[in-house]
């Protein structure tokens, strides 16, 4: 099963995808519980917004695992578990720091990821992202490189998810 999250920064997606995540975990009996966080802690802000989502997380059982770059990588081997990715906004974000100069790599990362999602028969996946399609267009070309490959990432995932969730204000919108 997969579960897609979308929505506005600040607008309840981690929040609402442990929250349905404990519910599929109860509901289920899963108790393999991981959570990639794909995030770098770069400056204070991003430093102090890892912190707050670990707290969250405390006591609940969750395995994090920092994959900045290759999610794939943290689930080698897993059967029967449930897992969130926190977030692909930030991966995709991760990749064009670092690959931004060789679109080649970029497109094969890409590829790679969606093979991944195509290929996990094994347990739940519930992917989070931003929705960035509702803003202005950026003046520069890179970040509309980045926009439009965040698209094509997030259309993919809606496509492959058996639930999509729009979140907006704290307030999931089931749409599939």
């Amino acid at each position: 099963m997969r579960i897609f999250i979308t929505g506005g920064i600040g607008s309840g997606k981690s929040s609402f995808a442990l929250k349905k995540a404990e519910e599929i975990s109860e509901k289920y009996k899963i108790s393999k519980k991981i959570f990639v966080a794909t995030a770098e802690p770069f400056d204070d802000e991003m430093r102090l917004k890892i912190q707050n989502h670990k707290k969250e997380r405390e006591g609940l059982g969750w395995e994090t695992r920092e994959e900045p770059m290759n999610i794939w990588n943290a689930f080698e081997e897993e059967k029967n578990f449930l897992a969130i990715v926190d977030c692909i906004t930030t991966w995709l974000g991760n990749i064009f720091f670092y690959f931004r100069k060789d679109m080649n790599k970029i497109d094969d990362i890409l590829e790679s990821f969606k093979r991944f999602v195509l290929s996990q028969n094994f347990g739940v996946m519930i992917f989070i992202s931003n929705e960035c399609g509702q803003g202005i267009i950026p003046q520069d070309e890179l970040t509309r490189l980045w926009l439009r490959k965040l698209s094509e990432i997030n259309k993919f995932l809606a496509q492959m998810s058996d639930e999509v969730y729009f979140m907006v204000s704290g307030i999931p919108m089931k749409l599939k």
